[in-house]
């Protein structure tokens, strides 16, 4: 059964590079954190859950769990994911041409939509841990198939912010605006530019 998650300000940001790419990027998947109340149950999700998954399956990053609005897709490599201990991390480039994946794009640049969400299932009874504790289920996932991720207007899971940045963003008010704006440390921001720039170079 595909089971649907949503993931509160896991720190999604939309960048421009130099020849137009719009790229969506962030984190969409916790590890080790627990989820809100999602009715009588919450969730962790461990490390590294999703692995042979993001090696062996072909995911999607959908707007808001509509399958109608594909904004990347792996195995054209318009989807890039990562796992690192603390989760899985995605980057999407944006196809200029939809008009549907441009309008998610600038929801998420005027902070309309402040989350991500991804959709999985789980295969076997042992990949998932249960306790019950005050008439709630916790449940641990040691191991799942994920089918999609991405951008998504009611989040579940409060770990972090999401935020938009974009160059013309600093360019605009400059690092120390932006960092403000983002409770980012200016220092820290100018590195990740740094890294989206030579990313874009050597892509």
């Amino acid at each position: 059964m595909l089971e649907l998650r949503e993931v509160k300000g896991l720190q999604v940001r939309a960048h421009e590079s130099d020849d137009g790419q719009i790229t969506l990027a962030g984190r969409g998947i916790p590890y080790g954190e627990w989820s809100d109340d999602l009715g009588g149950l919450r969730e962790m999700i461990l490390a590294p859950a999703f692995r042979e998954s993001l090696a062996d399956d072909d995911i999607r990053c959908l707007y808001n769990h509509n399958g109608d609005i594909v904004l990347g897709r792996k195995s054209t490599e318009t989807l890039r994911l990562t796992e690192t201990p603390q989760g899985v991390d995605y980057e999407c480039d944006i196809n200029r041409d939809d008009q549907d994946a441009m309008s998610a794009v600038a929801r998420v640049r005027r902070g309309d939509v402040t989350g991500n969400s991804f959709g999985f299932w789980i295969e076997n009874s042992e990949d998932a841990d249960w306790e019950e504790k005050d008439g709630v289920l916790w449940r641990t996932v040691k191991r799942a198939k994920l089918r999609e991720l991405g951008p998504q207007v009611f989040p579940a899971y409060p770990q972090s912010d999401v935020q938009v940045r974009s160059i013309e963003d600093v360019l605009r008010c400059g690092l120390e605006c932006v960092g403000r704006q983002h409770g980012m440390d200016p220092d820290v921001l100018l590195r990740e530019l740094e890294l989206d720039r030579r990313l874009t170079r050597t892509g």
